[in-house]
């Protein structure tokens, strides 16, 4: 009789263990589905965000969408210039070059949309006479001082975009 009981206790006890082994390996398996329930209920709530932003932006789009027809921003609507310049100029004449592309309002009614702009400064010294004597001064060349005096400030501009006319029906 003990052995029948200590056969049963242990037949018990291995399928105590199974059983144990089985719901732990469930208990693993529903959290790893936990985590990846969680990981997919982020992704849609960032998705949910990004649609949010989205309508948004829309909402402000539509909201300009009146003003946008009063400006005739239609592609129709506008002849286009391109522009590409690069020169060495004096600063007045890079200083009117900037207020064109300022689109600030003038006369013209137009609009310059810049593709690159880029200033740089450049010291110019006026070209020698023949014999080795500076053309305005009449002096021998060789001073850094003279040359200094003698120096012009001029501006590099380089600049290329389009403007835009609108047209006049």
């Amino acid at each position: 009789m003990r052995w029948l009981i200590s056969i049963l206790i242990s037949v018990a006890f291995a399928a105590g263990i199974i059983l144990y082994y089985q719901m732990f390996i469930d208990f693993k398996a529903g959290q790893a589905e936990i985590e990846i329930l969680n990981q997919e209920m982020q992704d849609y709530q960032k998705l949910a965000e990004l649609y949010q932003d989205q309508e948004e932006q829309v909402v402000i789009v539509n909201a300009l969408w009146n003003d946008i027809k009063e400006a005739k921003l239609e592609p129709d609507n506008w002849l286009s210039y391109p522009l590409t310049m690069g020169k060495t100029l004096e600063w007045r004449d890079v200083e009117k070059m900037m207020l064109l592309a300022t689109n600030k309002d003038q006369d013209g009614n137009y609009w310059f949309r810049p593709n690159q702009l880029r200033i740089s400064r450049v010291v110019v010294v006026p070209d020698k006479g023949t014999k080795g004597e500076d053309v305005e001064t009449g002096t021998a060349p060789g001073s850094a001082d003279l040359e200094q005096k003698n120096s012009i400030q001029m501006y590099d501009l380089d600049m290329s975009g389009t403007f835009l006319i609108p047209k006049t029906n």
